[in-house]
């Protein structure tokens, strides 16, 4: 048995390619992971076969505008206003492009721009995080995210840079590891028979 810990795990290509090519897996026959969560309770775990942790892709998107003074906006393309406008059209991604029954997240988490109170600023950046469980699904909220920001700006007259950063794909489980690990679940007292199958097992010792 091997303990690995896989250093920048969210960042790609992060630390397992060099791990690897340290040959920390050889003649490793399985890897099972373990990823701190804060939802499941306390003393719990989740699993499940299939599809379980997103794929991850940087957004970046920088919106080219015409900078001036605040009090003639007319003289202007405000990269401020479009950059509101590009945040609330992005959250139409997944509401209306992408299916009920597949997962995604589009989430714009900072943006940036301007230096002055008075001043128009010539270019805001929006930076954030895009997540999707399915290759289809991630290639095409990628394309709408691209579509939509490049369309809103070119509505207001303003262009964009939008620069999607390539991510780890989604963690696929393997499905007779994830059986082996409800059925050790099970014979340390770790579950019961009514909660195999579902995406979490209590880690409290029963009293039997």
């Amino acid at each position: 048995m091997r303990f690995i810990f896989q250093p920048a795990e969210e960042l790609f290509p992060g630390g397992a390619a060099g791990m690897i090519e340290a040959g920390v897996l050889a003649d490793v026959a399985s890897v099972f992971g373990i990823h701190v969560w804060a939802n499941p309770p306390t003393r719990g775990i989740g699993t499940r076969s299939g599809p379980f942790m997103a794929a991850v892709n940087g957004l970046h998107v920088r919106i080219i505008g015409q900078g001036g003074h605040a009090a003639a906006p007319q003289q202007t393309i405000d990269p401020v206003v479009v950059a509101a406008q590009v945040v609330l059209a992005l959250q139409t991604v997944v509401s209306r492009s992408i299916g009920v029954t597949d997962s995604a997240v589009v989430s714009v988490t900072k943006a940036a721009g301007g230096t002055a109170d008075n001043v128009i600023p010539r270019d805001v950046v929006l930076g954030g995080t895009i997540r999707t469980l399915g290759d289809d699904v991630r290639t095409r909220v990628c394309q709408r995210v691209q579509e939509i920001a490049a369309g809103v700006a070119r509505g207001h007259g303003a262009t964009t840079e939008v620069d999607i950063a390539l991510g780890y794909p989604a963690l696929v489980n393997d499905g007779a590891a994830t059986e082996r690990v409800w059925r050790a679940a099970h014979q340390l007292g770790y579950a019961d028979e009514q909660s195999h199958g579902l995406a979490s097992v209590s880690c409290g010792r029963s009293s039997k």
